[in-house]
């Protein structure tokens, strides 16, 4: 499977803390880090389609955390959920040596390990909701 740049940052927010922590600190004992924006947090407007009048309404809004730095000269980015600053700077680090090609197995790996998290998270809610389910023929 190709790993898409553009997935990165919702992927790697899939797995462990300390596993993205871990890899972000070894990039930056080998690269050259900038930090270019410190982790701040957000409220960004939640948009949602009204099928009925066929429009976007915003809900709410979503706390946020972004970061933004320069690994070896590439820029990285990162948008995580809540108040984790510590997070949204691992991962800009992460998208960062992405971009400059260094690490990139290694990346790969925990994207992967994303990748089987988030399809056992929806298994299991999609086993969760089919035990739910109601026979009406049986009632």
């Amino acid at each position: 499977m190709q790993i898409k740049r553009e997935n990165l940052n919702d992927l790697l927010q899939e797995i462990a803390r300390e596993d993205v922590q871990h890899l972000a600190d070894r990039i930056s004992r080998r690269a050259v880090i900038h930090i270019l924006q410190h982790s701040t947090q957000h409220t960004l407007l939640v948009p949602v389609f009204d099928p009925v009048s066929q429009s976007r309404f915003y809900s709410g809004e979503a706390l946020v955390t972004s970061a933004v730095v320069q690994v070896n000269g590439c820029n990285g980015w990162a948008m995580v959920m809540d108040d984790q600053p510590e997070l949204a700077l691992a991962i800009a680090v992460l998208d960062g040596a992405w971009g400059a090609v260094l690490f990139r197995e290694d990346i790969a790996r925990l994207v992967q390990q994303g990748i089987r998290s988030r399809t056992l998270t929806r298994q299991r809610q999609q086993n969760e909701v089919a035990a739910t389910e109601v026979n009406f023929d049986l009632l």
